[in-house]
């Protein structure tokens, strides 16, 4: 589907702004995420995902499901 930029601050911890790059794919089974997670040009994670949602919705639930690994800290580093 295509590749997409963006930033996210998380609001626990250091409060740090992260950088990602995410790419969305459709599958069999909706849609699948993953992105590249960077703070300061240094790779934090990789989290991942797949989010059954309409074509119009796919980047926004993507964008949501990376935003949500990167507060949690689910395969990101902080």
């Amino acid at each position: 589907m295509g590749r997409f930029e963006g930033k996210y601050t998380r609001t626990r911890g250091l409060k740090r702004t992260y950088d990602y790059d995410l790419s969305v794919l459709k599958t069999a089974d909706g849609f699948s995420w993953e992105a590249k997670v960077s703070y300061a040009g240094e790779l934090k994670g990789s989290p991942s995902g797949i989010v059954s949602v309409p074509l119009e919705a796919a980047e926004r639930a993507a964008r949501a499901g990376v935003e949500r690994a990167i507060e949690k800290l689910e395969a990101v580093q902080e």
